[in-house]
């Protein structure tokens, strides 16, 4: 008799122990979970209720009597209404079920760290957005009001008097410094205007995809350092012969070069006229020999990089840059043609062979046009050619 007395001693101390310890555990484990979204006090606060929930259910079942079923709920046979009904004829049961559930949330909340992870996380997302909108709240905000002409609402505004059909109007930011950004120009031909020089399907890869990745690269490391620049051609002097800026300067440089690339060429065979016509005589003794210097200059420049034809003053010089190194950097030129001497240029359309690339280029393509133009300014006569600015 006295052993069945101590073992149900023993088992009913061991049965309160497990109970009180997966309380605690299932209380921690909400705990966890309230706190990043109404913090500690308000944590505690929820656990406190709960308790409170739970004490008053044993102290009504002790007392033999529970709340009263709500009038709205006592003809109501839905589940709620019999759930209401069944906790309040057994509150001992019910307090038992949700202490059973918080038990079970606890330990799956244990088990699987994801669930407070993810909670976590949830929550300072909220808290991100709830700052952020304090913030705009705080400062203030100039907007532009765009109505779409082609959404009118069907309802009326809640005023009566307001008798006149409205349309929904959408708010967008105003144009800021902060958001300009380079654009890849359009070309100024069609994609086979080249051809069979430079293909379509060549002008599509190098122009769709190679000039559009320096561009967009360009802008997000401008973004990256919060600068606004006026000019392309600001970016690239800024950024030439700095190391830590090597990255900025090789895409500025790129964009740079590539636009003049398209600006400088034509669909229509043209040759030098004027005062450009004669100052190649003078300095190459002739069209033929200034092709010849600008194909062997652009033949033997090793790897990649862009053969030149410039304007020192009045005097014309052939010359070849490196990667994406182009005449910005060099004081007093002024580029007049360009012929990209990267393979993705030819490679589809002439596969290794540079040179015969390079003589058709010269034969076919210059906009001998524009390199007057350029030769002009470059003698004083107008303005030089330069990349289009940045735009919202």
């Amino acid at each position: 008799m006295i052993e069945k007395g101590l073992l149900a001693v023993i088992g009913l101390a061991a049965l309160t122990a497990l109970t009180l310890m997966g309380v605690a555990a299932s209380g921690f484990a909400l705990f966890l979970v309230f706190v990043p979204l109404i913090g500690a006090a308000g944590a505690a606060t929820v656990l406190a209720l709960i308790c409170a929930l739970l004490l008053a259910g044993a102290v009504l079942a002790v007392r033999g009597k529970g709340p009263s079923l709500p009038p709205a709920l006592q003809q109501d046979e839905s589940l709620a209404a019999r759930a209401f009904d069944l906790a309040r004829q057994h509150p001992m049961a019910a307090g038992g079920a949700a202490l059973l559930a918080t038990l079970a949330a606890g330990v799956l909340a244990v088990k699987n760290p994801k669930v407070i992870a993810t909670a976590l996380s949830a929550s300072q997302a909220g808290r991100r957005d709830v700052t952020r909108a304090r913030q705009s709240s705080a400062r203030p905000c100039f907007l532009q009001a765009r109505v779409a002409p082609d959404e009118a609402v069907q309802s009326r505004p809640p005023n009566a008097a307001m008798a006149r059909p409205y349309r929904r109007v959408h708010f967008v930011s105003a144009p800021s410094r902060g958001s300009m950004m380079f654009k890849l120009p359009d070309l100024p031909y069609d994609y086979d205007a080249l051809s069979p020089v430079i293909s379509a399907e060549t002008m599509r890869f190098h122009h769709d995809k190679h000039h559009a990745k320096y561009v967009d690269t360009l802008n997000d490391l401008l973004k990256a350092a919060g600068e606004t620049p006026a000019a392309l051609e600001d970016v690239v002097k800024a950024a030439a012969g700095d190391p830590a800026k090597k990255k900025l300067f090789n895409n500025a440089a790129q964009t740079y070069n590539h636009t003049f690339f398209w600006t400088c060429m034509i669909g229509e065979k043209q040759s030098p006229q004027g005062d450009l016509a004669a100052a190649i005589d003078r300095d190459f003794g002739g069209l033929d020999k200034l092709k010849e210097a600008f194909v062997t200059e652009s033949v033997n420049h090793f790897a990649s990089g862009w053969g030149w034809l410039a304007a020192e003053g009045d005097k014309l010089k052939v010359l070849s840059t490196h990667d994406a190194d182009d005449l910005l950097t060099h004081q007093g030129l002024t580029p007049l043609l360009t012929c990209d001497v990267w393979e993705h240029a030819y490679y589809l359309d002439h596969q290794n062979d540079r040179k015969a690339f390079v003589e058709a280029w010269f034969d076919n393509l210059p906009h001998w046009t524009f390199a007057a133009a350029q030769y002009d300014a470059a003698r004083g006569k107008g303005q030089a050619w330069r990349h289009p600015v940045p735009t919202n």
